[in-house]
């Protein structure tokens, strides 16, 4: 495989992947970018806003803008953070607890489709290989903004 082709093939199954959300969400009426905020807040309720944009590695406009429609949709709260006034945590709704299961069983169909053609005996670790380099690569696109 050539270097420059490792690219396109995760931008392909970025794309897979946003498409098959587009398609399940569709009924609940919620944006692939939503679903994966409101699964942060479902496994981290309290969460704060900036940390989401951090981990997602969304811009904090764009953050803001999903967050405010998860709260009109009536998956989210959200509340000042009384450690830093300026800071917001967000807290999942009872609409939301009761979405979980169904979030779940989206996240099993896209993992069953994606692992499909790997070997069994290769999933682990093809899974480790992923968090490393999304892992590495998150934090050195982080230092390059940082020097600009």
């Amino acid at each position: 495989m050539i270097h420059y082709q490792y690219g396109r093939y995760i931008a392909k199954i970025y794309r897979s992947f946003q498409m098959f959300l587009k398609v399940r969400l569709e009924e609940a009426g919620l944006r692939p970018l939503e679903f994966r905020i409101l699964l942060w807040v479902l496994h981290e309720d309290g969460a704060k806003q900036e940390d989401l944009a951090e981990g997602l590695g969304v811009d904090k406009s764009i953050i803001t803008r999903m967050v405010k429609s998860l709260m009109q949709k009536g998956y989210l709260t959200r509340e000042v953070n009384e450690m830093d006034r300026r800071a917001y945590c967000l807290h999942r709704t009872v609409k939301a607890e009761a979405f979980d299961g169904e979030m779940r069983a989206i996240l099993d169909e896209w993992e069953s489709i994606i692992l499909t053609e790997v070997p069994e005996a290769e999933r682990m670790r093809f899974s480790e290989l992923l968090k490393l380099v999304s892992g590495f690569t998150m934090e050195t696109v982080k230092e390059i903004r940082q020097e600009v």
